[in-house]
């Protein structure tokens, strides 16, 4: 062995021990021919695309399918509780303010057309009442004896089932929290405790006095009664009540109705279930 390679594997010796995984060492082998030059080729790795269609899925649809559409709601009949003779049957149900209070205690009542209808009113409330509001007592309000002491909600509740149709008008004693959300929250309510119930919304009519909105309180029954026509939930109906009320149906405060606006009123609801052929 001459010098050289000697030398070279002293030097090698001494690298080796200096660091073993080191390249001093790879240099001084490819130096003596003991290794390519070159660097090594990389491997290629394959991708598994279906590792990345996995990575792709949401944590609550692990198959990563898509979400099953939205079921249709139930489709109740609709119903008027109108009787033949003109008269409100037992699954009736009137809910409102001072307006449905002369209605119901003034009109319907004193004409011997309420029948067997159930009704909820109080004087000067607003629609935040229906949930945690003032309880059904005491001479400023109107209600079926099985109501006393309850609020809008609980009389509702427990009418239930039994309930086929539901008058409500609220929005008279304005509110300016009383937005589309508020009356939407009340209707759902209803169509929750009253499951075979059409509801109907009532716009509420013409006045001459400051203190109700009609067009600011409209807009938003309105805009809540489009929410459900929207979600396809045909028994919630809307009538026109200011239409066929007029202004000649308001009395001398410019806020109640006079004797004619509630003949029209009681008229227009017949009206209603007549031409859109809704039955009792």
């Amino acid at each position: 062995m001459n010098k050289r390679v000697i030398s070279l594997l002293l030097v090698l010796t001494m690298a080796l021990s200096l660091s073993a995984c080191g390249r001093v060492g790879d240099l001084i082998l490819a130096d003596l021919g003991l290794l390519p030059t070159e660097e090594p080729d990389v491997p290629v790795i394959s991708v598994d695309k279906t590792v990345l269609q996995d990575e792709n899925k949401t944590p609550n649809d692990p198959e990563g399918q898509q979400p099953a559409p939205s079921v249709k709601p139930k489709k109740v009949p609709l119903h008027s509780g109108i009787r033949a003779d003109g008269t409100f049957n037992e699954g009736t149900v009137f809910i409102g303010d001072s307006l449905t209070y002369g209605l119901v205690a003034h009109y319907l009542k004193a004409n011997d057309l309420i029948g067997g209808a159930k009704y909820m009113a109080i004087v000067g409330v607003p629609l935040r009442v229906f949930f945690n509001g003032t309880r059904l007592s005491g001479g400023q309000s109107v209600y079926s004896p099985e109501f006393k002491g309850l609020t809008y909600a609980k009389a509702v509740e427990k009418v239930g089932s039994k309930a086929t149709a539901i008058y409500m008008m609220l929005g008279t004693n304005y509110d300016p929290g009383a937005d589309s959300e508020m009356y939407i929250q009340v209707v759902d309510a209803i169509l929750k405790s009253c499951p075979n119930a059409t509801v109907y919304l009532q716009l509420i009519p013409h006045s001459r006095s400051g203190n109700v909105h009609t067009d600011d309180v409209n807009e938003q029954i309105l805009a809540a009664y489009t929410h459900y026509q929207n979600q396809k939930i045909e028994r919630v109906r809307l009538i026109d009540t200011r239409s066929f009320v007029g202004i000649e149906g308001i009395g001398g405060d410019g806020i109640h109705m006079n004797p004619v606006g509630m003949d029209a009123w009681y008229n227009g609801l017949l009206a209603n279930a007549r031409i859109n052929q809704i039955p009792e």
